[in-house]
This record gives structure tokens, C-alpha cells and sequence, in this order.
């Protein structure tokens, strides 16, 4: 099938089930829905996060909140930001802060940074149909 635009995603996850979810329901959506190819990179934590910033170019960011042992998404946040401070095309990346179990209005606090001036918080369960909404308003800057 021939697309007629490809969106990059970087998805920060630490559970497969819930990726492998987002990006089935998701892929269908875009596919069908806007003749978009997905293009998702997952990873469980941020320990190649420097490399996919400065190899892929991304559309969207997606954090989760709980990525266990004791790492959060903020945290993650707040690295990304430190690593594109210098290139205002990576740091106009939008990024998503998601959580199955932390409530919006806590990720919403855990966001107040100025910083984050290109955040949306949302849950797990509205964060595919968050990110298609978001895909198809932007679809004119999606290469």
C-alpha cells in the first residue's frame, strides 16, 4: 500500500501489552483513516534516548508516567528538554505525558515547568485516539 505521509513516533513505555495495543489500534486508524504510514519506536526507558533524537526525526513524543523502578515520565520529560535545548526543531517536538493509573490533573502538576509549554496529559485509554485527533489536525506539517 502506498501512503501518502509517514509519521514517526518515539513511545516510552515499560509494558509491551500496552504498546503493542496503542499501535495496532492506532496503525488501523492512520492506514485507513488518513492513508498514513506509523513509523513507532519503543523503548522501556531513556537509555537511547539522546540517539533517537539526534538519528530519527519524530513527530511525537509519547511518555508514560510509571515506567517502573522507580522512574517517571517526568523525569524523561525534563531530559528530552535538556537534550534539545540547543535545536529549536527537535525542541518543538510535541510530546504526549500518558498514564494508565495517574490521574490528569496529577500529570498536569507534575508538568507545571514552563518547559513544558508543548505538553498534553492524557490517560492511557484516550492517549490513541489523543494522538490520532492531534495526527489529523496536523496532518499538513506531517512529512
Amino acid at each position: 500500500m502506498n501512503f501518502s505521509k509517514s509519521i514517526f513516533i518515539l513511545m516510552i513505555e515499560d509494558t509491551t501489552r500496552k504498546k503493542n495495543t496503542f499501535e495496532e489500534y492506532l496503525r488501523l486508524r492512520l492506514e485507513v483513516g488518513l492513508n498514513v504510514s506509523l513509523n513507532l519506536i519503543h523503548r522501556i526507558d531513556d537509555s537511547l534516548l539522546e540517539q533517537d533524537l539526534m538519528t530519527i526525526t519524530f513527530n511525537l513524543i509519547l511518555v508514560d508516567d510509571d515506567l517502573g523502578n522507580n522512574l517517571w515520565g517526568n523525569t524523561i520529560i525534563d531530559r528530552i528538554i535538556e537534550e534539545t535545548a540547543n535545536n529549536p526543531e527537535l525542541r518543538s517536538i510535541p510530546i504526549f505525558y500518558y498514564s494508565a493509573g495517574t490521574d490528569i490533573i496529577t500529570l498536569k502538576n507534575k508538568s507545571l515547568s514552563p518547559n513544558y509549554g508543548h505538553l498534553r496529559c492524557c490517560s492511557y485509554d484516550s492517549l490513541s485516539d489523543s494522538v490520532f485527533e492531534f495526527i489529523e489536525e496536523n496532518t499538513v506539517q506531517i512529512k
